[in-house]
């Protein structure tokens, strides 16, 4: 059986008990709890019909565009006339709560297998096409130029941004993770995947690539294989 003695896990109301559970398996070390602020693009119209294509590569931002769609009362069953690339069964399972299709369904984060499956779909027809690329302020999608490459036109739409109580315990747990000191990660929701990724700005099969990895719950596991790592379930540590 491994052996692990440090964990690192979102702090937040609802990741208590984790942070409790954690307690009692050894050092916990609590990354700053996440908040949501929508931009001054959230409140400014959007024609979504103008657009052949949307482009959904997380659930916060999925969210957020469906709340957004709704507060402009924008009928969401015109969104049928539209293709929409979900980014992984995550995003594609929220929209299906909210009764909208996805044309794709991504089983990858990484863009050029993104790209290969709208090309593929599009059969390689994209001079012209218009994507709305929904995205958080401070991220950076490489599909975006690859599809401009393809003389596509797209139009980036920043509707939230990802804040942090405390950015320098932000800064002291990537030198940690950087340095060997966390044993394992614990996410406990698609959107922690999603803030992580973000706020460290670096593709997370990499930045976690030298501890264990888990999942609190199937979709969660889900959304971190799509993101090329090896998740184990969380179940696993409580019967340690």
């Amino acid at each position: 059986m491994f052996r692990l003695e440090s964990f690192a896990v979102f702090e937040s109301q609802s990741n208590k008990w984790i942070l409790e559970t954690l307690s009692r398996h050894g050092h916990v070390i609590s990354l700053p709890e996440i908040a949501l602020e929508k931009t001054e693009a959230f409140f400014k119209p959007i024609n979504v019909n103008a657009f052949d294509w949307i482009l959904l590569p997380d659930t916060i931002v999925t969210e957020i565009f469906v709340e957004k769609l709704q507060n402009d009362n924008f009928d969401l069953f015109e969104l049928d006339s539209v293709q929409i690339c979900a980014f992984g069964e995550a995003v594609a399972t929220l929209l299906r709560h909210y009764q909208i299709h996805s044309d794709i369904i991504s089983t990858s984060h990484h863009h050029n297998k993104i790209f290969q499956a709208i090309a593929d779909y599009s059969n390689h027809q994209l001079r012209d096409i218009k994507f709305l690329a929904l995205k958080e302020r401070n991220s950076y999608e490489p599909l975006v130029e690859i599809l401009q490459e393809k003389e596509a036109k797209v139009t980036e739409f920043s509707l939230y941004e990802i804040k942090i109580k405390d950015r320098k315990n932000l800064v002291r747990l990537k030198a940690l993770i950087k340095g060997g000191a966390v044993d394992a990660f614990i996410f406990a929701s698609p959107n922690e995947v999603t803030a992580l990724r973000v706020l460290f700005q670096e593709p997370l099969e990499s930045l976690l690539a030298n501890m264990q990895v888990f999942a609190v719950d199937d979709l969660t596991f889900q959304t971190l294989r799509e993101n090329d790592l090896r998740p184990r379930h969380f179940e696993v540590l409580l019967l340690r």
